[in-house]
């Protein structure tokens, strides 16, 4: 019950923090933050052909309310908890007209679609940039249906 009001409270006043991160040069090399090494195989194939003409890009994005800590807790650990318990991205890359939400999953089921749009609506909640949304799945393999549904909602699904 606590945790509801305190959502509600958020949505009511507006503060669903995004909590961008660490920009990152497309040209970067290394390993993404709390990627794991699923997603990052992914990565590393889709990035050759993915980053082309980006401008920027972010990991591990922080996006919603998160749940609520209690009282009494020091804005360091609530910051902390609002980290560990907010949905997270594991993409966004800047392109000069767009960006691109993409969330990374082997063997892509329905589960993804429903993450990357919850994705985009927390976005759409407080956006860190101004620009048109695109949606992306990269994956190893995903099922006709489930591209079918993907591409129904507005969703790219890369298969590398």
């Amino acid at each position: 019950m606590r945790r509801q009001r305190y959502e509600r409270t958020l949505i009511k006043e507006g503060k669903m923090p995004t909590d961008i991160g660490t920009t990152y040069n497309p040209k970067w090399e290394g390993s993404p933050p709390r990627m794991s090494m699923e997603d990052f195989t992914l990565w590393i194939k889709w990035k050759k052909h993915g980053l082309i003409d980006s401008t920027a890009m972010w990991f591990d994005i922080g996006l919603g309310a998160g749940t609520d800590c209690g009282e009494n807790i020091t804005p360091e650990l609530k910051k902390c908890h609002l980290k560990n318990t907010q949905l997270r991205a594991d993409a966004i890359i800047e392109y000069p007209d767009h960006i691109k939400i993409v969330e990374l999953r082997k063997n892509a089921g329905p589960d993804a679609i429903g993450r990357i749009l919850a994705y985009k609506m927390l976005w759409e909640d407080d956006p860190k940039i101004d620009k048109r949304i695109e949606l992306l799945i990269v994956t190893n393999h995903a099922r006709q249906d489930t591209i079918k549904v993907a591409v129904a909602n507005g969703i790219s699904v890369g298969i590398v």
